[in-house]
This record gives structure tokens, C-alpha cells and sequence, in this order.
């Protein structure tokens, strides 16, 4: 089902914005700021000119570009979503990034090595993953480190009760 007619057509031309009417009215003149001019010039770096005619003419093409030391490597695979400036950083708290009764990543490390304690097998890997995250953290990869601070949580629980289930099975056992 459609709203329209099959034959119906609409021929009524788009409307233009004020700026092109004053353009036309001008004697057809480009506007004097472009919208790529708009863009910090800063962010903006020399390239290789695109085409062998441009290389003629010896003109380049501005446009956004990673330096070399900033591009993504296997060891940090999200360097290039890191802000590397650090005036530019937003500091996330703390608080918003960790799950629902903890405040800081160190508690949340803490609550790790507590469930070591109880049962190493679940422990270890919430340790792990409660160190990487207050790494993400420091590093500005806010999502990676709410994740990785979950999960930590999460595993540092089921250790907390695996434990308490394996001493529960051990009473009992030695009680029959």
C-alpha cells in the first residue's frame, strides 16, 4: 500500500535557501565560506594530490590525516579513538563507569582479590579483568573500561557464591 498514486508526480522544483537566492541575486558569486573551510584548520593536514592532473598542477587536497605514531598497532588496537591531548580529554567519573554499589576501580580490584579467596578458578579471571579495566580507565577508553569493570563484577559474584557453594558441599560431605 502506498500513500500516493502510481501516476501522481511531483514537479514542483526544491526550495532554496536563503543563502543561494542571495548568491543569485549577486550575479552568481560563491558564497565567500565554504563549509570544508569551516572546519578547524588545524585538524586539517597536506595530503598527496589524488590524481596525476592535480600532480601537474602541483595542487594537494586538505583533508584528515593520523600520523604515523598515533595510528592503531596490534598492541593498542584503539589508538587512533584515544584523544591524545590532554586539555581535550573528558574525564568521565569514576562512579558512572563502575557497576551499581562500587564507586572506584580500585574496589572493584579489591572485590577481585576477595574472590580469589573464595574460589580461584572464577577469581583469577575477575582479577584480570578488574586490572584491565582501571588500565582502559587511565588510558580514556571509557567503554572498554565499563565493560571490562562489569565483567570483573560479575565473575568476582559467581566466584563470591561458587565458593560458598563448594564449602557448603564440603560440610555437608564431611557431615555424612
Amino acid at each position: 500500500m502506498s500513500c500516493t498514486a502510481p501516476n501522481d508526480s511531483v514537479t514542483e522544483p526544491l526550495h532554496q535557501n536563503a543563502e543561494s537566492t542571495d548568491t543569485a541575486q549577486d550575479g552568481g558569486e560563491k558564497p565567500a565560506i565554504d563549509d570544508a573551510e569551516q572546519v578547524s584548520v588545524s585538524l586539517l593536514v597536506e595530503n598527496r594530490p589524488v590524481s596525476s592532473a592535480q600532480q601537474q598542477n602541483g595542487t594537494k587536497i586538505k583533508s584528515y590525516a593520523i600520523e604515523p605514531q598515533y595510528q592503531n598497532t596490534m598492541e593498542n588496537p584503539y589508538r587512533e579513538t584515544t584523544v591524545t591531548v590532554p586539555h581535550l580529554v573528558k574525564k568521565v567519573p569514576q562512579d558512572d563507569l563502575t557497576p551499581r554499589p562500587w564507586k572506584t576501580f580500585n574496589q572493584i580490584l579489591l572485590l577481585s582479590y576477595i574472590s580469589i579467596v573464595f574460589c580461584m578458578c572464577f577469581g583469577v579471571f575477575a582479577n584480570r579483568d578488574a586490572w584491565k579495566a582501571k588500565l582502559y580507565n587511565g588510558k580514556g577508553l571509557y567503554g572498554l573500561a565499563q565493560k571490562r569493570a562489569r565483567r570483573a563484577a560479575i565473575l568476582s559474584y559467581v566466584s563470591i557464591g561458587a565458593g560458598f557453594l563448594i564449602i557448603f558441599i564440603v560440610i555437608i560431605a564431611c557431615t555424612v
